[in-house]
């Protein structure tokens, strides 16, 4: 990202399903509460159980850290609430797909639905100096989710994609399952959009 998270930014994280989108914005949440400042991490994902237990898998039990989780999805009208109750700086929300906004008549995960969710996280972000990290699920021909219209409010287009090696025969080489490469993908207002970064996402937490 050129630097850092920038308050005010919008990142849009797009991986494969598996690729580990879940993992790195946890560790993203814990090391900006390892600087005493306060995240918070939304997921529609996973039940609150599940969620807090990954979490201690991954030695993420940092008091900065505040978990939200909902199976049923991510108001993002009540998220935005709890945010400012908890004092948190960053939000990372997983994901776009699982959120929703209470007045838009689109049923969850639509494109028009998605937009809508991009827009109020733009303005709330913008309006309460905060930044935000969101992944978006990909579609079968690796296009992020939503429409070009969603794309073109948020400030960074950040893709993550495995890199694995095999050798000859066709075997992979275990040592080079969990890395990812991270990389601007074709838009950046925070910084060069020539960014690239590998990240090792091994069982028991990534690291870059």
């Amino acid at each position: 990202l050129g630097g850092g998270v920038v308050y005010e930014k919008r990142i849009m994280l797009g991986a494969p399903r598996g690729a580990g989108k879940t993992t790195l914005l946890l560790e993203a949440a814990d090391g900006f509460a390892r600087e005493g400042r306060t995240s918070y991490f939304a997921s529609g994902e996973m039940s609150g159980h599940s969620n807090i237990d990954y979490a201690k898998r991954l030695g993420i039990m940092n008091e900065h850290v505040h978990l939200f989780c909902d199976e049923k999805g991510i108001d993002v009208e009540v998220l935005f609430e709890n945010v400012v109750a908890a004092g948190a700086r960053l939000v990372l929300i997983d994901s776009l797909q699982l959120c929703t906004v209470s007045d838009v008549k689109a049923d969850v995960g639509t494109p028009t639905m998605i937009d809508a969710v991009v827009n109020m996280l733009s303005s709330f972000v913008q309006k309460r100096r905060r930044a935000v990290i969101a992944i978006s699920h990909l579609n079968k021909e690796g296009d992020y989710a939503g429409t070009e219209k969603g794309q073109h409010l948020v400030d960074a287009l950040v893709r993550m994609d495995p890199r694995r090696v095999y050798t000859p025969d066709g075997r992979l080489v275990p040592e080079t399952d969990g890395l990812r490469e991270l990389y601007i993908d074709g838009k950046s207002r925070q910084g060069p959009a020539n960014l690239r970064a590998m990240v090792e996402l091994p069982p028991e937490g990534g690291r870059i």
